[in-house]
Parts: C-alpha cells; structure tokens; sequence
C-alpha cells in the first residue's frame, strides 16, 4: 500500500446500500453502488452511483414484475442529472419531469433543476447489452424531499434531455478524439442552458480496432493541466474492461471498472486509457464541476 497524498482521492469500489430514499424496487446484485460522495471522500461536492450491467432474463423477468428499481416522484434542494450510459439502445426509461413523461434509452442524459419533480422506471433492457444510469446529484449528500404542494413549474421541460452523443471536434488540453470523430458529451451549458457542469463519456465497446488503438498508445488521452472547479473521473463498465492511467499532481495511478477519482480544483492532472479487454464495455466519464469547461495546461 503506498502512502502518496493524493491517494484518498483514488476509490477504487463502490459501496453499496440496501435500499435509496424515494426509491422503490430491487436491484441486482449487493445493491445500490454509490462511487462518490461525502460519505466516501469528505471533499467530494457531487454523489454519484452507477447502476450498470448486461441485460438478462432475470432483469428482463424483474422489468416486467414491477420489480426492478425504481423511483417515484420527488425533489432535491439541489440539481441532479440522470446519465443513460451503455450501448445505443441497450436500457429504455420512462422519465418523469413535473408533470411530463418522456421515454429515453442509453445513451443519453436529462438535466434536473433543484426543485424540480421527477422520478423514473426502467422500460426495457436488451439481453445481452450493457448499460444503465448513474444519477449525479450536485450536493455532498443524496438527500430527498416529498413534491411540495406548490413545487417548480417549467412550462418546457423537453428541452432538459439530450439524446444520443453530441460530438465535439476538440477539447482544450486533450489530443485527438475518437475515431475521427472528436469527443462525445452529454451534458454542458450548450447543450442544456441551465446545466452547471460538463459531461464528456468515453465509454465505449472495445471493438478490434479500439483495443488496438489503445493498447499501442494511440487512444485519446487529455495532457496535464488544471481546473479554477473540482472534477471527477467515473471509471464504468464491465469490470477489467479498461485500464486507465490518471495523474493527481506528480503522482500517477491505474484504475479498473468500477471505480471514480475526484480533482480538485488547482490539482495538475491528466487521464488515458492504457489497456482494453477486447469484446468488453467501459471507459471514463469526465464530470466537470463548472459552468464552462476552461483548462490552464501545465509542464507539469
């Protein structure tokens, strides 16, 4: 065990709770897989817990008993987002916001102001296909509250979600994107004008062509530099999917699915994915703490 300074920073697996406020249902495996949050790094100003996995007849038997996981209508004090991660098509959700019900499947995201009334259930998830959400709930804590009786009222609400990756040419402090296509996002102010944060998802199958690209250190890495906003890596996906090398100052550390690093702000930092499993699911998710993403690269 080392003893580098920035190692708390560094989490390696989730912990898991039985049972979420306001949430409703099972879910499969020891639990809900909370990655980050006060409880895990006192530091942290975000929650996040990934629900991901391949479909099976046993979640397929779970959708259509009513059993699986779901939440009912409710509020926080603070703004959340629902990321659907996973291969195109994988999940299908209904979402509830106020009082408008939408249906989205992975990948996509859903911006949710503080206040605001929404819940959500699982519709579909395809057999043999990876995928599932991750809320990320902008606050220390997850904490909820029943629907008010005079609760936030948006006369639009549809424009809160964004559906499928919205690629990105390039990115300040990062090389080349992926496949010619630049870097995909979710989430940005862009994107949702009331979003307070960036969202950038590198997850990916590693397709033959992927592994390769990675494992010869060609992939798409972002070089050293800092933020004036903390950040967060999420690390996702089938697990020893990828191996990601992460850099906190001068010290460097090698991360598998499930796992999450938090960098504050003014830490000099920089990320790569340094293996892929062939025929498997994962990759990072930058979570950017900050109304615009702004970088300051660094020598370091």
């Amino acid at each position: 065990m080392n003893n580098f300074k920035n190692n708390k920073y560094v989490i390696r697996e989730p912990k898991y709770q039985a049972s979420m406020p306001a949430h409703d249902g099972e879910v499969i495996g020891p639990g809900y897989p909370v990655i980050m949050g006060s409880g895990i790094l006192p530091e942290a100003k975000a929650w996040a817990c990934p629900v991901m996995a391949y479909g099976t007849e046993e979640s397929a038997r779970m959708i259509e008993s009513g059993k699986m996981s779901h939440a009912g209508s409710h509020i926080h004090e603070y703004d959340e987002c629902y990321l659907f991660l996973g291969e195109e098509g994988a999940v299908t959700y209904e979402i509830t916001l106020g009082t408008d019900v939408y249906t989205v499947g992975t990948p996509s995201a859903v911006w949710i102001p503080a206040r605001l009334p929404h819940g959500f259930r699982v519709l579909s998830h395809a057999e043999g296909k990876f995928g599932g959400m991750c809320p990320i709930c902008f606050s220390r804590e997850y904490a909820t509250k029943p629907v008010p009786e005079n609760p936030l009222v948006l006369e639009d609400t549809r424009h809160l979600i964004v559906e499928g990756y919205q690629w990105a040419s390039n990115i300040p402090s990062h090389n080349e994107g992926i496949g010619g296509k630049g870097f995909p996002m979710l989430m940005s102010g862009d994107l949702v004008p009331e979003a307070k944060c960036w969202i950038c998802p590198t997850l990916l199958e590693n397709t033959p062509e992927l592994c390769l690209a990675i494992n010869s250190g060609m992939s798409p890495a972002a070089k050293p530099h800092t933020h004036t906003d903390d950040e967060m890596y999420l690390i996702l996906g089938e697990e020893n999917a990828s191996v990601i090398r992460i850099q906190l100052d001068d010290e460097f550390y090698t991360v598998v699915p499930p796992a999450a690093v938090y960098v504050p702000a003014g830490v000099v930092h920089s990320i790569e994915a340094v293996y892929a499993t062939p025929q498997k699911w994962g990759g990072s998710c930058a979570v950017f703490l900050g109304k615009d993403y702004i970088t300051y690269p660094t020598e370091k």
